[in-house]
C-alpha cells in the first residue's frame, strides 16, 4: 500500500511511545517457521520471509520520520528473555513489573 494512504488512514491514532520490530535472517525464520509449522497460508511461502523482512526495513524510516522511537532487536541469535530485556530496558521497565506467564528460557530455534 502507498505510504500516504498508510499516513492519512492513521493520521487521527496515537503513535506508539515505542515501536518495536523483531527481525531474524531470513534463514532463521524459515527454520523455525518450518519447526513450528504455518499459522496462515502467508507463512507457506518461503518468499514471503524475505518480503516482508524488506517492509519492514522499509516501515521503520517512515516510523522514525514521524518522531516514534523504534527499537530493532535481531533476535537471530537472542533467546526470548534477552529480546524481552531489551525491550524492557528501552522501555524502562524491568521484570519486576511483568506478569511471567510462562518460561521465558527456550533458545531460539
Amino acid at each position: 500500500m502507498p505510504t500516504n494512504f498508510i499516513r492519512a488512514i492513521n493520521a487521527h491514532v496515537d503513535p506508539p511511545d515505542l515501536a518495536v520490530v523483531l527481525t531474524a535472517s531470513a534463514d532463521t525464520i524459515t527454520r523455525r517457521l518450518t519447526a513450528r509449522g504455518a499459522h496462515h497460508r502467508f507463512e507457506d511461502d518461503p518468499d514471503n520471509v524475505r518480503r516482508e523482512l524488506d517492509l519492514y526495513e522499509q516501515a521503520i524510516p517512515i516510523l522514525e520520520s514521524t518522531a516514534v522511537r523504534v527499537l530493532r532487536v535481531d533476535a537471530t541469535t537472542v533467546t526470548p528473555e534477552g529480546a524481552a530485556d531489551a525491550i524492557l530496558r528501552v522501555a524502562g521497565l524491568d521484570w519486576a513489573t511483568v506478569p511471567r506467564t510462562r518460561s521465558a528460557t527456550t533458545e531460539p530455534g
